[in-house]
């Protein structure tokens, strides 16, 4: 009884293995068999007998690539994008970012015009595989890519701080970064919320006064001044009768108003100007420099020291000063712009314009037409028309505008499309 049992289990055993082994011999010619009839099911658009078919490869097969992809490009073939979007993720996620899927993926997103998904998903997959050469190209190819807000006016400036003046039939006002009216085109001229300020300036009639970001008359000194400055610190920039000198946020004048030009205080830094030259001062209003320069170059909030560092123009041309008033570069440019950021800013030589960096040193040739300074990593330089450049020279978005301003911390800049200004977004930046 014994020995019988042993030769039926014996027996048993020998059949099991014979099967296994079977299965596992004709598992190959199984798969192959079902991916031939998926791929000519496919063909003749029989989508539901290939979807069938891919299903049982992967039975025989479980980590095909093959078969996967497979059923991801039936499933875009029935319509069903979202299911073809979520297995092409899934074999990118298991496949370690494969080229083909992050290929299928990208076209997919540009063929249906999603580029906004699309600059999104190759963000994350530029995170997960940094040393993927189609993700990079991906990349390369997404990050000057844009969306236009929807707002045209007549003339916005440079956005700080997340807001820009803008005019419109005659009258200026003021932007919030997203293209919608923070204040009214009801002053003759405006200037910005600036560094956490809840005042902007706005000046009408010849009259300056402070306006809040409901849109209100916040401040109206009692004195008549032409002009106000951005809140920027405990000395603001501001001109009566001709003259500048600088008041407290109280409105009230803390020196003379004694100088035929000034710049706003901003880095413990500023300029001012008397008998027709300039000089470097301090927070104090105390000179760091003699009254030497011909020229001090300010942006459109009348700042000029960003960084610390100044633009200073003698016998014609320019060179930086620092805030010991050390003249840190040659004096050998013939026009600049004021540093926005840490970051590069343009300066002109001969007829043509390129960038230094914030120590003085040469970081792009000139070769422009014209050039604004880099922040957020991109500068607006001019050839026919206005396009971006990255850090490193190479295009970031061709030339496609008639005018064109620095992007801010959060990818935001206004430009001129046609005869129209207007703000644009990067969907890739970095502050």
């Amino acid at each position: 009884m014994k020995k019988s049992l042993k030769l039926l289990i014996a027996v048993f055993l020998l059949l099991v293995w014979v099967k296994t082994v079977g299965a596992v011999v004709s598992a190959p010619v199984n798969y192959q068999n079902c991916m031939e009839k998926a791929g000519q099911s496919y063909g003749k658009e029989l989508y539901g007998e290939a979807l069938e078919n891919y299903r049982e490869a992967l039975e025989y097969k479980p980590d095909s690539m093959e078969a996967r992809v497979g059923a991801a490009k039936v499933y875009l073939a029935m319509g069903e994008d979202r299911k073809y979007i979520g297995e092409c993720e899934k074999i990118c996620e298991t496949y370690a970012g494969d080229e083909q899927i992050v290929e299928m993926l990208m076209e997919y997103y540009l063929d249906h015009n999603k580029v906004k998904e699309a600059v999104g998903k190759i963000v994350k997959l530029r995170e997960s595989y940094p040393e993927n050469e189609t993700v990079e190209r991906y990349y390369q190819k997404l990050r000057g890519e844009y969306e236009q807000k929807y707002c045209a006016y007549d003339y916005i400036s440079t956005i700080v701080n997340g807001y820009a003046a803008y005019e419109a039939e005659g009258g200026w006002g003021i932007l919030a970064e997203n293209g919608e009216v923070v204040v009214k085109n009801t002053g003759s001229s405006s200037g910005v919320f600036f560094s956490g300020s809840d005042m902007a300036p706005m000046e009408e009639n010849g009259k300056a006064y402070y306006v809040n970001k409901s849109g209100f008359k916040e401040r109206v000194p009692d004195e008549a001044f032409s002009y106000l400055g951005v809140v920027s610190g405990d000395k603001i920039l501001a001109a009566r009768n001709g003259m500048f000198g600088y008041v407290n946020q109280k409105m009230e004048p803390i020196c003379e108003f004694q100088w035929e030009d000034a710049t706003a205080i901003w880095n413990k830094l500023g300029a001012v100007k008397a008998d027709g030259k300039w000089a470097i001062v301090n927070d104090k209003l105390e000179p760091v420099t003699d009254y030497i320069y011909e020229d001090i170059l300010y942006d459109e909030n009348r700042i000029c020291s960003v960084n610390g560092l100044i633009w200073a123009g003698k016998d014609g041309k320019y060179c930086l000063v620092n805030k010991e008033g050390v003249e840190i570069t040659e004096n050998i440019y013939d026009d600049a712009r004021p540093f926005l950021s840490e970051q590069p800013t343009a300066v002109k030589k001969g007829l043509l314009w390129g960038f230094v960096d914030s120590n003085g040193n040469l970081a792009i040739e000139c070769q422009y037409e014209d050039a604004k300074p880099f922040r957020n990593g991109a500068a607006p330089v001019k050839g026919d028309l206005w396009g971006y450049i990255d850090q490193k020279g190479q295009s970031l978005i061709d030339e496609t505008f008639r005018e064109a301003t620095p992007f801010n911390e959060n990818g935001n800049a206004a430009v001129k499309i046609e005869d129209y200004w207007t703000i644009i977004r990067l969907y890739v930046f970095s502050s």
